[in-house]
């Protein structure tokens, strides 16, 4: 493999990354919109089927995902493949929230 073509390996793992990692920011205002449908007695219950909703969700589209994609169990561990691609989105949803807390983008587009 070629240095050009373990570049774009790589960015294209890191894309991937990071389109599941926005899908799983969306997931929080989907999941939200069915359970607040559900009518729950207490809030409590409210926020625990948001959990459990959310856990399945984000499993399903983060860890079953990658595995379905890199469906060679030999090479999950070369450069671009499924250890890679987990890493950089590990990465990417560690710092996700933090900076969306910070820059608070829904203030600055309803202030704008």
């Amino acid at each position: 493999m070629t240095f050009y073509q373990q570049g774009y390996s790589k960015a294209m793992s890191g894309v991937a990354s990071g389109m599941i990692a926005f899908i799983n920011s969306l997931l929080v205002f989907v999941v939200r919109a069915i359970t607040s449908g559900e009518r729950h007695e207490t809030l409590t219950k409210h926020n625990v089927s948001v959990a459990f909703k959310l856990l399945v969700a984000r499993f399903l589209n983060s860890s079953l995902v990658l595995v379905l994609v890199n469906t060679n169990p030999n090479t999950w561990f070369r450069g671009g493949d499924l250890v890679y691609e987990a890493t950089i989105l590990i990465a990417i949803m560690t710092m996700q929230t933090p900076v969306l807390t910070i820059a608070n983008p829904v203030k600055v587009i309803r202030w704008y």
